[in-house]
């Protein structure tokens, strides 16, 4: 098995930040979401443990509770009033309240940032999707180990679950409507 690369995460950290910076300014809802995974396999199946095994890029250690691979990184670390979501698969919706937090306060429509697009971005993609939101993802805001897998997820995101719109066109429609 081989280890994420170092180059996935900063790589889409400058994106990501400039929107977060935007969306907190714009008074949006931001939800920071985390994979965070439970000692000894305590929160992996056999399904999960099999792929996580056999996958490109991966380590059963990985983001593992209590090491610092659970923690957000300084840039995007929330901040007081921001939703703190831990999920242990790739979806931020399978098994965690996201769903609840985002019907509570009407939200339908969605922008999804993170690592990797193709695997843990396009689950909560799709997931939302499913759950009848709009969806939106911005290619310099998303990062994957391997740039065909990114890319082929962004037109898949583009061609049947959503939009693929970069931070700067997203921080201009949050602009407009100041």
């Amino acid at each position: 098995m081989r280890r994420a690369s170092a180059h996935t995460a900063p790589a889409a950290t400058p994106g990501i930040q400039r929107l977060l910076t935007a969306a907190r300014g714009a008074g949006a809802a931001v939800a920071h979401v985390g994979l965070s995974t439970l000692p000894d396999h305590a929160s992996d199946s056999g399904p999960w443990l099999a792929q996580r095994r056999r996958a490109t890029f991966s380590a059963e250690d990985l983001c593992l509770t209590g090491t610092k691979g659970v923690e957000f990184i300084a840039p995007l670390a929330p901040i007081a009033g921001e939703w703190v979501v831990r999920k242990q698969r790739y979806s931020a919706f399978t098994g965690t309240d996201l769903d609840l937090l985002l019907r509570a306060r009407q939200i339908r429509s969605l922008i999804v940032t993170g690592v990797s697009t193709n695997a843990c971005v396009e689950s909560t993609v799709r997931a939302g999707f499913e759950l009848d939101d709009y969806i939106c993802t911005p290619p310099d805001g998303t990062g994957s180990w391997d740039q065909r897998l990114h890319e082929t997820t962004l037109a898949n995101v583009d061609h049947r679950f959503g939009v693929t719109l970069c931070v700067d066109e997203i921080i201009a429609i949050w602009s407009s409507r100041a």
